[in-house]
């Protein structure tokens, strides 16, 4: 149940650039798969810029 941030594609990009990061950098550290203190610094300004946090909860029927 690792907490992942969710953005628009566009504003996927506009971090790559900031952070001068590929793409899949980006997906790893929202997605929570990366602890680098980089990754860190993506989270923080992909919430900072209208990112949301989504934790997925498991164990729950769905339509309950």
């Amino acid at each position: 149940m690792k907490p992942r941030i969710i953005v628009s594609h566009g504003e996927m990009n506009a971090l790559a650039a900031m952070f001068d990061v590929s793409l899949p950098t980006v997906r790893s550290a929202l997605r929570g798969q990366s602890f680098s203190l980089r990754s860190q610094n993506i989270r923080e300004a992909a919430i900072e810029r209208g990112g949301v946090r989504v934790v997925e909860l498991s164990g729950i029927p769905d339509g309950q």
